[in-house]
This record gives structure tokens, sequence and C-alpha cells, in this order.
């Protein structure tokens, strides 16, 4: 199995602020909608962290990739000092 790991700074298209993208992709097998629900403990754990730190401000997918495998996908606004 491959792992691609990618962080990438996008600009938010409503209010041109500047966020961080954060993707990972492996090239095994796919989990099945009840899996990739976010049920799990450190799926809501993460859910949690974000919430706390950005309100509402932040997105989190899991899912088939689009070449298959699997998907985790964070987009959460850059705060200053994280593009150093």
């Amino acid at each position: 199995m491959d792992v691609t790991i990618e962080a990438r700074q996008i600009i938010e298209p409503q209010t041109r602020e500047p966020w961080l993208e954060l993707s990972v992709h492996n090239t095994g097998s796919a989990h099945s909608e009840g899996e990739g629900s976010g049920a799990h403990i450190g799926i809501g754990n993460t859910r949690e962290r974000l919430r706390a730190m950005y309100g509402d401000r932040f997105t989190v997918q899991f899912g088939s990739g689009e070449a298959g495998g699997f998907l985790a996908r964070l987009r959460m606004p850059l705060r200053d000092g994280m593009e150093e």
C-alpha cells in the first residue's frame, strides 16, 4: 500500500483568507459508508479539537479517493505563525 501526505495553502474563495489543507491518501481499500461516517473515537476527537480551535471554520472529509483507496482531508484557516 502506498500513502501520500500533502499539505498546501489554499485561498478561501468567499473571504480570500489563506487556509491550510491537509490530505492523506492511501491505495488500500476504501472504507464503507458506516466506517467513514466519523463515529470513531479518533475521528470524533479530531473534530472536537478542531471545533475548539476554529469553531465552525473547518472541514473534515473521509471517503474514497478519486483514484480509489481512502482519503482523509482537513481544511482550517491559517493562523499567524503557521505559514513559517
